[in-house]
């Protein structure tokens, strides 16, 4: 340690000091205890071996005062009421709060009071720690007898020796009831031990067994593949085959799954022929409607077209009608700008015919010696072009 946090460490033991003192003074023994063992921490970070046994000494005097002293007869009575509460625990065999009351009780006294000076604590203590002891070597016999359950429960199984392994449950289950609610785990421990024993001893009452299962499970599984991808009579035959090896009466639950898969198979093909047969009509739809120059409605087709091909999982088709769709699209774009710019044409041409007949009749009137006419033309002239020049 260098010799700037050493300084540090002597300024800040003078100041605690000094607020030990003040406790003293004011009769706060066990404050100036508390604050007198701070100062003994720190002192022995920085080996200051002379401040250590300064404030041993302080301790022992405040312990030594009246101030510890004049305390004893109301902890005498707190012990009192202390024990009656640890006694009450235990009798109701509330052993782990009774175990968790007096290991805070002693936290909070034992260093300033000999506890075993006073009967009420002292018997109680005692009792609890006994209770306690007897306690956790109980609880150590039985989890050892679960450990050992467990094992036989396995080496059974490996026999398949059934009926035993269901004895040895019934028995851990036994042993669990008699250990505390916090000892939770064992229950779910064996809770699991017990569900993996059910379900494998159902498994094993079918006459097929865990591999056929397995199998149907898999079989149902590249069904449902197949199925999303339309590939209906494949899908159709391996459910098929795998409800011919089926017994009648055999894996009730998976052959209601086989049934249904089979029920959803046809259904799928349905709907997908229907939108096939509504693809065809859209396409012939379509390419008449293309024909009649009657974009709008083609567009609304192609769209259509997309969204089956979607449905039916076909990225062909979707790839090339979303093509078609923003080439008509494109199309009708084109088309507007061309009707824009032939209304754009038309409307100069009426313009310029307007202007030339106006133009006529303004040099009519001009020659005819009518000015005020001619003018009149012209300023008509002149309003047409400003309003079309904006």
């Amino acid at each position: 340690m260098n010799g700037d946090n050493k300084i540090a460490i002597i300024s800040q033991i003078d100041d605690l000091k000094i607020k030990a003192a003040n406790h003293f003074r004011l009769g706060q023994g066990d404050l100036a205890v508390m604050v007198a063992e701070q100062i003994i921490e720190l002192a022995n970070k920085s080996n200051l071996e002379s401040i250590v046994n300064e404030q041993k000494d302080f301790i022992a005097k405040v312990e030594g005062t009246d101030f510890v002293k004049s305390k004893i007869p109301e902890m005498i009575s707190f012990c009192n009421d202390f024990k009656e509460k640890c006694d009450e625990l235990l009798n109701e065999n509330k052993i782990i709060e009774a175990h968790e009351l007096v290991e805070e009780f002693k936290r909070k006294y034992e260093r300033y009071y000999n506890l075993h000076t006073i009967p009420s604590a002292r018997t109680a203590i005692a009792k609890e720690e006994e209770v306690w002891k007897d306690f956790l070597s109980g609880q150590e016999e039985v989890i050892q007898r679960l450990k050992q359950l467990e094992d036989h429960f396995y080496e059974n199984m490996m026999k398949n020796q059934r009926g035993v392994a269901s004895t040895i449950i019934e028995r851990a289950w036994d042993e669990i009831f008699k250990l505390p609610v916090s000892f939770k785990e064992y229950q779910k421990r064996w809770g699991a031990i017990e569900d993996n024993f059910i379900k494998q001893v159902r498994y094993e009452e079918y006459e097929r067994g865990a591999k056929h299962v397995k199998g149907i499970v898999e079989s149902l599984g590249i069904s449902i593949k197949l199925r999303n991808e339309s590939r209906f009579e494949e899908a159709l035959s391996i459910v098929s085959s795998e409800l011919a090896l089926l017994k009648e009466g055999e894996l009730p639950d998976y052959k209601e799954q086989l049934d249904n898969e089979i029920k959803e198979i046809k259904v799928a093909q349905e709907n997908c022929a229907k939108l096939d047969n509504k693809l065809k009509i859209l396409e012939k739809e379509l390419e008449e409607n293309q024909k009649k120059e009657l974009f709008d409605i083609a567009i609304e087709n192609c769209k259509e077209i997309v969204k089956i091909s979607q449905e039916l999982g076909n990225k062909a088709i979707e790839d090339r009608y979303t093509d078609i769709l923003r080439d008509l699209k494109e199309k009708i774009e084109r088309i507007r700008i061309e009707k824009e710019k032939l209304m754009e044409l038309s409307r100069m041409e009426e313009i310029k015919i307007s202007v030339s007949a106006l133009n006529t009749e303004g040099l009519n009137a001009l020659n005819s010696g009518d000015t005020r006419e001619a003018l009149k033309k012209y300023k008509e002239i002149r309003t047409i072009l400003i309003n079309n020049t904006k």
